[in-house]
């Protein structure tokens, strides 16, 4: 390759072809880089877009979540439960007597059996 008055003079094909791939790389990297920021402009895109649905969705489901607690609600749901602990609790209490008594009647057979 020689250089005559500024302008590169190709001398054989063979360097000819090497700067046109050189040239269509240079491009194809181009090419590739554009490509990459799309895909990321893409894919930000869909996360904002999902973000922005999602954030209207879970204010809309909190609304109405509030709109259905009422102190009303909150003090009828309070004396179910509290009922039905106490419910619970006198049955646990029942349970354990009858086993208590069960046991002393037991016992008091033993009892009797070794005294003979």
């Amino acid at each position: 390759m020689g250089r005559f008055g500024g302008v590169i003079r190709i001398t054989s094909r063979r360097v000819a072809s090497d700067i046109s791939i050189q040239i269509i790389a240079s491009g194809c990297q181009h090419t590739t880089r554009w490509f990459e920021m799309m895909k990321r402009l893409f894919w930000f895109s869909m996360g904002v877009l999902a973000g922005v649905f999602g954030w209207r969705y879970v204010k809309e489901k909190a609304r109405d979540a509030a709109s259905q607690i009422t102190p009303a609600q909150v003090a009828s749901d309070l004396y179910d439960g509290a009922v039905k602990l106490a419910t619970q609790g006198a049955e646990i209490v029942r349970n354990l007597r009858a086993k208590d008594s069960s046991f002393v009647a037991d016992q008091s057979d033993a009892s009797r059996s070794n005294i003979k």
